[in-house]
């Protein structure tokens, strides 16, 4: 079964967690926000679930210092935390791996490594390098195929974005050795359709049932979204959610986890 983490605004964060199988947490929220690194040191504190810390890169445009998060890892005492990525950048990626396993070999925690490339052959030798290199777990980022759409000067829809990773996953099967893997967000919520028969598929973390049940837009139970918000849920954390938001969430909620669990 795969495991299901949504980020949530803190006034729903504790109904949120009654629902999913874990607490994901972005580390520049921890270090900027007190109150959200209290709710989420709290959290940690009292529950063993499985608590997946990430390093920002996809809120930041770059991953979080090293330094500062090897700090917050050790303050939090993540189950896992996301080590360090270069977005788009292979090689880059699998040397701040590199890097981050000698520097920080003594922090507690599971280490997953994030696959970058612009081709299917460059995020193919990058899984394999992170496989090397002892990743516990490799998280593979919804993004994952924008660079190829960009170098061509289009600009990917979600429809594209999802399907490309679908056909990557099945590229990474067919080429590697078996190795669990985290989807880092989703395009559109119907990608579960075509990959939860993935056995190598372990988690997966996202907002997207959240930043739309704000936004007012239900979940076709069978078909998804036909388009995704841009909305970052690192900037709505503080959102006051009304009944009506609130129910739809977790409409969404619900209708994700079939996309992704459905037998």
């Amino acid at each position: 079964m795969i495991q299901i983490f949504h980020e949530a605004p803190l006034q729903i964060f504790d109904k949120v967690k009654e629902v999913t199988d874990g607490e994901y947490a972005l580390v520049h929220l921890l270090d900027n926000d007190l109150s959200y690194a209290k709710a989420m040191a709290t959290s940690r504190a009292n529950s063993s679930r499985p608590f997946i810390l990430d390093n920002s890169a996809y809120e930041l445009g770059k991953a979080f210092s090293a330094g500062a998060f090897a700090e917050w890892i050790g303050l939090i005492n993540p189950s896992t935390y996301v080590v360090p990525d270069v977005i788009g950048d292979s090689h880059n990626t699998v040397e701040a791996f590199s890097q981050w396993k000698t520097r920080y070999r003594d922090l507690d925690g599971k280490k997953m490594g994030v696959v970058q490339g612009n081709t299917f052959a460059e995020v193919t030798t990058c899984f394999k390098a992170l496989q090397m290199l002892g990743a516990d777990i490799i998280g593979i980022p919804f993004l994952i195929g924008r660079g190829v759409y960009q170098a061509q000067n289009i600009e990917p829809t979600p429809f594209d974005l999802m399907n490309y990773r679908i056909r990557l996953l099945k590229h990474l099967v067919a080429n590697c050795e078996k190795h669990p893997i985290h989807l880092l967000g989703v395009a559109l919520p119907q990608e579960g359709i075509y990959v939860r028969g993935c056995s190598w598929i372990e988690s997966i973390d996202t907002s997207n049932p959240v930043i739309h049940g704000l936004a007012g837009i239900a979940y076709d139970t069978e078909k998804g979204l036909s388009t995704k918000r841009s909305e970052l849920l690192a900037d709505l954390i503080h959102t006051e959610v009304t009944p009506e938001q609130e129910k739809l969430i977790f409409e969404n909620i619900a209708a994700f986890k079939r996309f992704f669990t459905r037998a």
